[in-house]
């Protein structure tokens, strides 16, 4: 029987009303829906968008008190509605995590290696060889820094395997199991790069010149990404 009242759910997620935090719910938001960004209708309100997925739309709205409203017409279904609402929750506390936790050893670490990667590329094959070594390393650092926000699980964490902990991430995304790997940014280029770091470091494969480039590349917009 299809629903005669509108469709409703609020959430508190402290933080989220930080204007840094808002900049980076938006950024998720546009890799994840359909976005439509509107004015704020209220005195209180901060942040006010339409989100649709295959077809469905509801509405977002965000309070300088931290709440996030999100409405949808009774032609919602309640699954349609539980997924935008329950993944842009989840990406809510994602942008709070990634703005108020930007500096950790992690990310300190990732900032330093990919650095001194740069500062490799153009140079000998050994140098390249390297230079690949050091970016899957940044992609480990800043995967495994966004899965902390939503598993404790040190054994995950400190997982060898890449492919393992984007699956992870991805499922936590979108709350949705064995998603997408691409539903994190870039994900299947992380794990192309890392099937050539295991090439590298297990059988000696030499790197060419534009492998080098393109994994820096990568590494670069992965870390500007957090």
């Amino acid at each position: 029987m299809a629903a005669t009242a509108p469709r409703s759910k609020t959430e508190k997620i402290t933080g989220i009303s930080n204007p840094e935090s808002l900049k980076k719910l938006e950024k998720l938001l546009r890799q994840r829906f359909s976005i439509d960004v509107g004015a704020s209708t209220h005195q209180y309100m901060v942040f006010r968008a339409r989100l649709g997925h295959k077809g469905t739309e509801i509405s977002l709205n965000i309070f300088s008190s931290d709440k996030i409203v999100f409405q949808g017409s009774p032609k919602v279904t309640e699954t349609d509605f539980e997924f935008i609402s329950r993944t842009a929750a989840e990406l809510a506390r994602e942008s709070v995590s990634r703005t108020t936790t930007k500096k950790t050893p992690r990310t300190i670490r990732a900032g330093q290696l990919m650095e001194h990667a740069a500062s490799l590329v153009g140079g000998s094959e050994v140098d390249l060889m390297i230079v690949v070594l050091l970016c899957d390393i940044v992609n480990d650092l800043v995967v495994t820094e966004r899965l902390s926000a939503f598993v404790k699980n040190r054994e995950l964490l400190e997982s060898d395997s890449i492919p393992s902990k984007l699956q992870a991430l991805a499922d936590k995304l979108t709350g949705v199991k064995d998603s997408s790997l691409d539903t994190v940014l870039r994900g299947e280029d992380i794990a192309k790069l890392r099937q050539t770091r295991n090439k590298v470091a297990h059988g000696g494969q030499p790197v060419m010149p534009d492998e080098a480039k393109w994994a820096l590349d990568l590494a670069q917009e992965v870390f500007a990404n957090l």
